[in-house]
Parts: structure tokens; C-alpha cells; sequence
């Protein structure tokens, strides 16, 4: 069950992350193509042995300088893009797993709950009967009455933090699950 929950919310992931990454790389594509050095926007026959002068004079100095730092640079912030993804993959996915475990103490708490309640209830029915009978007074009764209201209120409590964890594992993956223990 737990793979089934970490593959949903990687399924689900699309996020800012992910569009980074592809930016970056995108990026890093273009500045890997950009090998020519920049051109004037003006060029005349006066300037055209400075535009010669200034292309190899930038192609020697600069390409091994500026543009290959860039491509470099580029190639770094897909590499720092590629990290802060994992990073936020695997922060989803241990949120995820989280609610997934608490739903399934959540459930637990509740099966434990029920199972004493029902004794509880047939403990009470038999100091109902000594109360009936004149062998105990009603302040056990009261007490019992009182233990069955706490286990009653933690059942509950439980069950509803099952159903909130389940409900936000929902809205984090879009997917429903079912709580089953590992161990079963």
C-alpha cells in the first residue's frame, strides 16, 4: 500500500518544480547553441573590417570567456532545477506517506476503541445487575457509565482523524484509498 500511495503522488505531481526544471533545461539547450558572437545591428562598408576585426577578436576572447560561462551557468541551473525537484518530490511524497500512516492509526484507534466499548457495555450490564441486586452501589455504575462516554469520545476522535487524513491524501493526490494495515 504504500508504494501505491508514494506512485500517486508522483503521478499527481505536476507542479512549479517540474516546470522549472524544463525551463532550465531549455535554457541550458539555447545557451549551448549560442556560440556566435553578438553583431552590431549596423554594418556598411566602413565597418565592415571592424565587424571582421570584432568577430574573431570576440570569438577568440569571449567564447572562451563569456559564452562558454553562460553555457556553463545554463548547465548548473538545470542541475540546481533537477535537485530542488527531487527535493520537492520527496517532501510530497513523505507528506503523503504521513497521512497515510495516520489514517491508519486513526483507524486502528478506532477498531481498539470499538472492541472496548463492547466489553465495556457488557461490563456494564453486569454492574447493572449488582446495582439491581444490592451488591454495588450506583457510583460504580456512574464510573462505568463514565469510562464507556471517554472510550466512546476517543473512538470518535480517532475515526475522525482517519476520515481528515484519508480526505487530505485525497485532495493531495486526487486518488482514493484504502486503509490496510501492512502487517494484515
Amino acid at each position: 500500500p504504500y508504494s501505491t500511495v508514494a506512485n500517486a503522488v508522483l503521478d499527481a505531481s505536476a507542479r512549479a518544480s517540474e516546470a522549472e526544471l524544463t525551463s532550465a533545461k531549455l535554457r541550458a539547450e539555447a545557451a549551448s547553441k549560442n556560440w556566435l558572437p553578438t553583431l552590431s545591428p549596423e554594418i556598411s562598408l566602413n565597418t565592415l573590417s571592424d565587424v571582421i576585426a570584432g568577430l574573431v577578436f570576440e570569438q577568440v576572447l569571449f567564447d572562451h570567456g563569456r559564452k562558454k560561462a553562460e553555457r556553463e551557468y545554463a548547465a548548473a541551473d538545470v542541475e540546481v532545477a533537477a535537485v530542488t525537484l527531487s527535493e520537492d518530490l520527496n517532501e510530497r511524497t513523505y507528506t503523503a506517506l504521513a497521512l497515510y500512516i495516520k489514517g491508519l492509526r486513526g483507524q486502528e484507534k478506532a477498531q481498539v476503541g470499538a472492541r472496548g466499548l463492547t466489553q465495556m457495555r457488557q461490563f456494564e450490564r453486569i454492574v447493572k445487575g449488582r446495582v439491581e441486586g444490592g451488591v454495588s452501589n450506583k457510583g460504580d455504575l456512574r464510573m462505568v457509565r463514565s469510562k464507556i462516554q471517554t472510550l466512546q469520545t476517543k473512538s470518535e476522535t480517532a475515526s475522525e482523524s482517519a476520515g481528515t487524513a484519508l480526505a487530505e491524501l485525497k485532495a493531495m493526490t486526487g486518488s482514493t484509498f484504502t486503509l490496510q494495515p501492512v502487517s494484515s
